[in-house]
């Protein structure tokens, strides 16, 4: 996944089970739009930061449009491969906070 990992948490958190997906190339052509099983989304990055206010304010807001059935967040995007970390891996980082 290269755009949408908040996005993509928050539904798995809400209990969703999949999530409109732009899917790309590895040259980055859009091959299309689908929808995908949150379970077989790998992340590019092993955590979401929630240092800051602006990190909380992108969190809460992911957060909040995970409330609503259908999702109305943009769809994410992603790039098939086997590497990254599945979203149920994927951690919060607090910094000091946490």
């Amino acid at each position: 996944m290269i755009d949408g990992v908040r996005r993509a948490k928050a539904a798995l958190l809400a209990g969703y089970e999949t999530i409109a997906a732009v899917v790309y190339d590895p040259q980055g052509s859009q091959l299309g739009e689908c929808e995908l099983p949150l379970d077989s989304l790998l992340s590019s990055r092993d955590f979401i930061p929630r240092k800051t206010r602006a990190d909380e304010t992108r969190w809460k807001r992911a957060i909040d449009g995970a409330k609503v059935w259908p999702l109305r967040f943009p769809p994410i995007s992603v790039v098939p491969g086997k590497r990254g970390w599945p979203m149920v891996d994927v951690e919060f980082d607090f910094g000091d906070l946490g």
